[in-house]
């Protein structure tokens, strides 16, 4: 075959001998290009595939969870702004960690951060519990009586004295760094309590608790009469169809302390005037023995004697154990108390 022929038959060979084949797939491409080259008995075969990364997916949960972390943002800020609920502040704020930490862990792009991010959350978390979840708001109660008794016609924190009063002397101390709020305790001596005062308010009130309560006129007017009770709030009233006064001579229920704002690092004192009455008094004055839910009884009876309810007085008790129960606020955080402790004499 002479040059010229062979020539003519490398270039018609070239012209027939190129393919291509294009194949599509679900979600991506693939061109498969093959040339097929012969030159004297050689074949060259070229493979060109190319695969376009897709774009990533956000994980389901991720979805999920940044919606509940946005919903628990929006409900959380009310709530506490609000400061309606302890409990739900305590919730959210743990979903909200919880949640945070989800993002942490599914986000692709925090991937590099997931560790130190982790680190972080996981410290709120537990410093959150200490300061919050499971901090302490201790009280102090110490009581005592003094030894020796004040004069007669003495003023003690206001309250007129007299021999037949045994003085009980109780000290509220807020020991802490932080204020609270809302304090309400009753204080309840083992006996009865002929009044009690504040020497220094500091913005707290008293005021006597019910229960059994003693309630004398001084100076009534006589003959035959009909008594009646009525409720005013928690406080009894009594009336009789003569029209004598009665007031609150003494207390079994104790008195009742409330401040709005308990300062850090103070103390309240509370002096209580405690009396003891003679056993024909109390036996024949007692209430009905049945009283109904939310109701009460009266027990009525009159004396004629000239030194008034001295002639029913025994000489100074003595106290030996003091009850009290309540509860206040530090923050948003409820506290109960409900305890006992003896009296000291000092």
């Amino acid at each position: 075959m002479s040059q010229e022929s062979k020539r003519k038959q490398y270039i018609k060979n070239r012209k027939s001998a190129k393919t291509a084949k294009v194949a599509e797939s679900s979600g991506s491409k693939q061109s498969v290009i093959d040339s097929k080259l012969q030159d004297g008995g050689k074949q060259i075969y070229i493979e060109e595939s190319s695969k376009k990364p897709g774009k990533a997916e956000t994980p389901p949960i991720l979805l999920i969870s940044r919606s509940a972390l946005v919903l628990n943002i929006l409900v959380g800020l009310v709530r506490v702004m609000q400061g309606v609920s302890y409990l739900w502040t305590i919730i959210l704020a743990y979903a909200f960690f919880g949640l945070s930490i989800l993002e942490v862990c599914f986000e692709p792009s925090l991937r590099k951060w997931r560790i130190p991010l982790s680190v972080m959350l996981i410290g709120g978390a537990v410093w959150f519990s200490m300061a919050v979840t499971f901090s302490r708001a201790p009280i102090d109660i110490s009581v005592y009586t003094p030894r020796a008794s004040p004069a007669t016609d003495a003023s003690i924190a206001g309250i007129g004295w007299d021999h037949h009063y045994t003085e009980l002397v109780i000290g509220v101390t807020n020991p802490s760094q932080e204020d609270y709020h809302d304090l309400d305790l009753v204080f309840q001596p083992d006996q009865w309590v002929h009044k009690a005062a504040l020497p220094e308010s500091y913005g707290c009130q008293l005021s006597m608790v019910g229960a059994s309560v003693i309630k004398i006129s001084g100076h009534p007017k006589t003959g035959i009469m009909t008594f009646s009770g009525h409720l005013l709030g928690t406080k009894l009233g009594v009336d009789d169809s003569l029209g004598n006064a009665y007031d609150d001579y003494a207390s079994q229920g104790g008195f009742r302390l409330r401040c709005s704002t308990f300062a850090s690092v103070s103390t309240v004192t509370i002096v209580f005037a405690l009396v003891s009455f003679k056993p024909e008094l109390l036996a024949n004055t007692m209430p009905p023995s049945t009283v109904s839910r939310g109701g009460f009884g009266l027990g009525v009876s009159a004396w004629k004697v000239d030194d008034g309810i001295d002639a029913f007085l025994e000489p100074r008790p003595s106290s030996r154990l003091l009850r009290y129960n309540g509860k206040y606020l530090k923050g948003l955080k409820p506290y109960r108390i409900d305890r006992s402790t003896s009296v000291s004499v000092e």
